[in-house]
Protein backbone atom coordinates (compact mmCIF):
# COMPACT_ATOMS: atom_id res chain seq x y z
CA UNK A 1 0.00 0.00 0.00
CA UNK A 2 1.07 3.53 -0.69
CA UNK A 3 2.03 5.76 1.78
CA UNK A 4 -0.90 8.51 2.17
CA UNK A 5 1.66 11.49 1.05
CA UNK A 6 1.95 9.61 -2.31
CA UNK A 7 -1.69 9.72 -2.98
CA UNK A 8 -2.03 12.83 -2.10
CA UNK A 9 0.51 13.95 -4.43
CA UNK A 10 -0.32 11.83 -7.38
CA UNK A 11 -1.48 14.66 -9.86
CA UNK A 12 1.32 16.43 -9.54
CA UNK A 13 4.11 13.40 -9.48
CA UNK A 14 1.99 12.16 -12.87
CA UNK A 15 2.66 15.34 -14.31
CA UNK A 16 6.32 15.49 -13.61
CA UNK A 17 6.91 11.79 -14.42
CA UNK A 18 5.02 12.20 -17.71
CA UNK A 19 7.54 15.22 -18.32
CA UNK A 20 10.30 13.28 -17.55
CA UNK A 21 9.62 11.10 -19.99
CA UNK A 22 8.64 13.17 -22.33
CA UNK A 23 12.23 14.65 -21.99
CA UNK A 24 14.27 11.52 -22.24
CA UNK A 25 12.68 10.59 -25.06
CA UNK A 26 12.76 13.85 -26.87
CA UNK A 27 16.52 14.41 -25.65
CA UNK A 28 17.10 10.72 -26.71
CA UNK A 29 16.19 11.71 -30.64
CA UNK A 30 18.39 14.48 -30.96
CA UNK A 31 21.82 15.25 -32.09
CA UNK A 32 23.79 18.66 -31.34
CA UNK A 33 24.43 20.97 -28.63
CA UNK A 34 23.83 20.32 -25.03
CA UNK A 35 21.87 22.94 -23.78
CA UNK A 36 19.90 23.24 -27.45
CA UNK A 37 18.76 19.91 -26.61
CA UNK A 38 17.82 20.70 -23.19
CA UNK A 39 16.06 24.11 -24.50
CA UNK A 40 13.99 21.26 -26.53
CA UNK A 41 13.23 19.09 -24.92
CA UNK A 42 11.36 21.07 -22.05
CA UNK A 43 10.01 22.24 -25.12
CA UNK A 44 8.09 19.18 -25.50
CA UNK A 45 7.29 18.00 -21.99
CA UNK A 46 5.61 21.74 -22.00
CA UNK A 47 4.04 20.73 -25.51
CA UNK A 48 2.89 17.16 -24.34
CA UNK A 49 1.64 18.22 -20.61
CA UNK A 50 -0.83 21.10 -21.89
CA UNK A 51 -1.58 18.90 -25.11
CA UNK A 52 -2.95 15.99 -22.88
CA UNK A 53 -4.14 18.13 -20.13
CA UNK A 54 -7.19 19.95 -22.86
CA UNK A 55 -4.93 23.13 -22.16
CA UNK A 56 -3.26 23.66 -25.70
CA UNK A 57 -4.71 26.04 -27.93
CA UNK A 58 -3.31 26.42 -31.58
CA UNK A 59 -4.26 29.98 -31.69
CA UNK A 60 -1.72 30.38 -28.70
CA UNK A 61 1.07 32.43 -30.66
CA UNK A 62 3.29 31.97 -27.26
CA UNK A 63 3.88 27.91 -29.09
CA UNK A 64 5.67 29.19 -32.10
CA UNK A 65 7.29 32.21 -30.81
CA UNK A 66 9.22 29.92 -28.63
CA UNK A 67 13.00 29.85 -29.37
CA UNK A 68 12.98 25.64 -28.96
CA UNK A 69 10.46 25.58 -31.34
CA UNK A 70 12.41 27.21 -34.21
CA UNK A 71 15.21 24.60 -32.79
CA UNK A 72 12.44 21.88 -33.69
CA UNK A 73 11.69 23.38 -36.94
CA UNK A 74 15.50 23.09 -37.82
CA UNK A 75 15.01 19.36 -36.99
CA UNK A 76 12.91 18.10 -39.75
CA UNK A 77 13.66 14.25 -39.75
CA UNK A 78 12.44 14.44 -35.73
CA UNK A 79 9.42 12.13 -34.77
CA UNK A 80 8.21 14.65 -32.14
CA UNK A 81 8.64 17.92 -34.59
CA UNK A 82 6.18 15.41 -36.89
CA UNK A 83 3.77 14.97 -34.07
CA UNK A 84 4.25 18.67 -32.56
CA UNK A 85 2.91 20.00 -36.21
CA UNK A 86 0.31 16.93 -36.58
CA UNK A 87 -1.16 18.74 -32.86
CA UNK A 88 -0.92 21.97 -34.02
CA UNK A 89 -2.94 21.71 -37.28
CA UNK A 90 -5.76 19.38 -35.43
CA UNK A 91 -6.09 20.85 -32.23
CA UNK A 92 -9.86 22.22 -31.36
CA UNK A 93 -8.71 24.13 -29.06
CA UNK A 94 -10.45 21.78 -26.10
CA UNK A 95 -8.99 18.78 -26.66
CA UNK A 96 -10.91 17.03 -23.97
CA UNK A 97 -13.81 17.42 -26.27
CA UNK A 98 -15.71 14.68 -28.81
CA UNK A 99 -15.80 15.87 -31.88
CA UNK A 100 -15.73 13.21 -34.55
CA UNK A 101 -17.88 10.52 -35.51
CA UNK A 102 -16.92 7.17 -34.74
CA UNK A 103 -14.72 4.64 -36.74
CA UNK A 104 -16.78 1.76 -38.24
CA UNK A 105 -14.48 -0.31 -36.13
CA UNK A 106 -15.48 1.56 -32.77
CA UNK A 107 -17.31 -1.18 -30.87
CA UNK A 108 -13.72 -3.26 -30.83
CA UNK A 109 -12.26 -0.08 -28.38
CA UNK A 110 -14.55 -0.50 -25.81
CA UNK A 111 -17.88 1.16 -24.43
CA UNK A 112 -20.26 2.48 -27.43
CA UNK A 113 -20.29 6.85 -27.22
CA UNK A 114 -22.90 8.56 -28.35
CA UNK A 115 -24.04 8.51 -32.06
CA UNK A 116 -21.54 11.16 -33.92
CA UNK A 117 -19.34 11.56 -31.64
CA UNK A 118 -15.82 10.57 -31.08
CA UNK A 119 -12.84 11.47 -28.20
CA UNK A 120 -10.24 13.98 -30.34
Amino acid sequence: MLPFFRLACFPEMSREWFAGITREKASASLTGKEDEIRMMADYAARFNLAYFSGTFREDDASWTEDPAYALWESHPESAFGAYMHLVMAEASGDNLRLVRAPPASSSALGPQLPAGYWLS
